[in-house]
């Protein structure tokens, strides 16, 4: 008999027996089987310099056959989300899919589109809940315990932007990647270092973080779809979206360097 796995859902907080989420839904393109590895594994072993961070030999991985996840959801919360938003982010990402493959937008560097008729709520509740699943292991943090509530709320509107950003790539393909929440710190040019808080994952064709507490003048990656959050479960829009398309090489958040990049500075 398979033995149970009891934690604490990242969705309600509660301790019960955990059920495997996929992360994204397998649907959106995320059901042939994986070989996912431990962050602190990477860290490790692209200590060694003269290692491409896409070159996974030799590193110790957990074998999911049917796509990538994550033990992270209780049953009602995991039948609750998929019910009320998975459908419509796997129509997203399908539509996302035909612009890079059919519309021939494979090596451009963005992307200009109308998508229309779209449910933009149950779209960025599901990547919260993607992010929430990521950051399990600190779903007590008071900025996780917001992102669980508006998920769990179905009728929830409105995050507060003054508190989190919400952005959205499309990438051309390369690792799967789940940040949890990640503190980048780098000079700004005047020999002062500035920090920026985040999470990100990106499984294609879409990729997604969440800046918290992101100051107004600060530069971040992606565009921001934080407005989707404005909308009623009901409701359906048309957007016209300018978005850039990044490859995904790298471990690390905010890394969209090519292939040929990283190893130019490899050699540097």
């Amino acid at each position: 008999m398979k033995k149970k796995l009891i934690g604490v859902c990242a969705l309600c907080g509660k301790e019960k027996e955990l059920t495997f989420e996929h992360l994204p839904p397998n649907k959106a393109f995320n059901f042939a089987p994986a070989k996912p590895v431990k962050g602190e594994d990477f860290i490790h072993a692209f200590a060694d310099t003269n290692r491409a961070p896409w070159d996974l030999t030799g590193l110790r991985y957990q074998n999911q056959q049917k796509g990538m996840g994550a033990y992270s959801l209780c049953q009602t919360c995991n039948n609750l989300t998929g019910t009320w938003y998975g459908d419509s982010y796997v129509d997203f990402a399908k539509r996302m899919d035909f612009l890079l493959i059919k519309e021939g937008l494979m090596g451009q560097k963005s992307a200009e589109f109308v998508v229309k008729k779209i449910h933009p709520q149950r779209i960025i509740k599901q990547v919260i809940s993607i992010f929430c699943s990521i950051n399990r292991d600190i779903y007590d943090d008071p900025r996780i315990s917001e992102l669980r509530e508006f998920v769990l709320d179905k009728n929830a509107v409105s995050l507060d932007k003054g508190k989190y950003k919400v952005c959205m790539y499309l990438t051309s393909g390369g690792l799967t990647k789940y940040c949890g929440l990640t503190v980048l710190l780098e000079t700004n040019g005047k020999g002062n270092i500035e920090s920026r808080c985040l999470s990100e994952f990106c499984s294609y064709p879409l990729g997604f973080l969440v800046y918290f507490d992101l100051k107004e003048d600060e530069p971040f990656l992606g565009t921001d779809i934080t407005t989707f959050s404005d909308y009623q479960y009901e409701d359906v829009a048309d957007f016209q979206i300018s978005a850039p398309i990044f490859e995904n090489n790298s471990w690390i958040p905010e890394d969209t360097r090519s292939k040929d990049e990283i190893e130019q500075t490899m050699k540097k």
